[in-house]
């Protein structure tokens, strides 16, 4: 059940409440029965103003070049600030894998997904940082539904771990029936845990991604250039989706 060893947690700029924080740390690990080796919470931020606080946690830590792989689920103000502080840091990274961005209509705007929207001029340094980075964006997580029968397959599991992640997907699933009509809950950040732990569920191609933050219309727009540029991600443009439900249903189980 170890694959790899959680060094550091920390929450991203806009976050609300510490409660909040600590909860959507927890439930990153929990459901994927993913133990903690080192776990060190170094810092909450409340906003972008203090996002230095968890910058600091990035560099601190000694690691051999190559070492370390960056779990991105949030805005990467944090990850931003730390290249631009420390630039030493990026040959320690041996690839960020983030939820964010993608390749048509954005959640934030029409044109741009949350976390990139949030701070689109952090998303620019980090994609042109130079660390190998996967960019797993709303296109593909947006396959990733909870639908009643994979829902039920998890409560099937007959668990208190099971239970509970079921009842959460459930709500998930009854806001998006409310809210849209679709036939499920998103599950956008486990994606980039599942690509961990399993990345041939996904479909990956290299591409030369920059980030829009000058138009305000666009602004936090992951854009392909189609112009020739160099690659600097690996985008993720498909997910077996039954795989996913699956893995996690796997792992749920496994848990007592």
């Amino acid at each position: 059940m170890d694959e790899f060893s959680i060094e550091i947690l920390a929450s991203a700029a806009g976050v609300a409440a510490i409660v909040i924080a600590i909860i959507g740390l927890f439930r990153v690990l929990w459901p994927w029965g993913l133990s903690v080796s080192v776990l060190r919470i170094m810092s909450v931020v409340l906003g972008i103003g203090l996002a230095t606080l968890a910058s600091a946690a990035l560099i601190g830590p000694a690691a051999p070049n190559g070492d370390v792989t960056l779990a991105a689920m949030g805005p990467l103000t944090n990850l931003a600030l730390a290249v631009v502080e420390e630039p030493r840091i990026v040959p320690r990274i041996r690839e960020i894998v983030l939820m964010g961005g993608g390749m048509g209509p954005g959640n934030a705007t029409a044109a741009a997904e949350f976390n990139i929207h949030t701070d689109p001029h952090a998303a620019a340094v980090v994609f042109s940082a130079g660390a190998p980075l996967t960019m797993i964006g709303l296109d593909v997580t947006r396959r990733a539904v909870a639908t009643a029968a994979r829902v039920a397959a998890i409560r099937a599991i007959g668990t208190p771990a099971a239970e509970a992640v079921a009842g959460m997907l459930s709500l998930h699933l009854e806001r998006a029936a409310g809210a849209t009509g679709e036939s499920g809950g998103l599950v956008h950040d486990a994606c980039v845990t599942a690509y961990l732990l399993r990345p041939e569920l996904f479909t990956v191609r290299p591409m030369a991604i920059t980030v829009e933050t000058a138009d305000p219309e666009t602004r936090g727009k992951t854009v392909v250039d189609a112009a020739g540029a160099p690659t600097n991600a690996d985008v993720v443009l498909g997910i077996d989706a039954d795989g996913f439900f699956a893995l996690l249903t796997e792992r749920l189980a496994a848990l007592r």
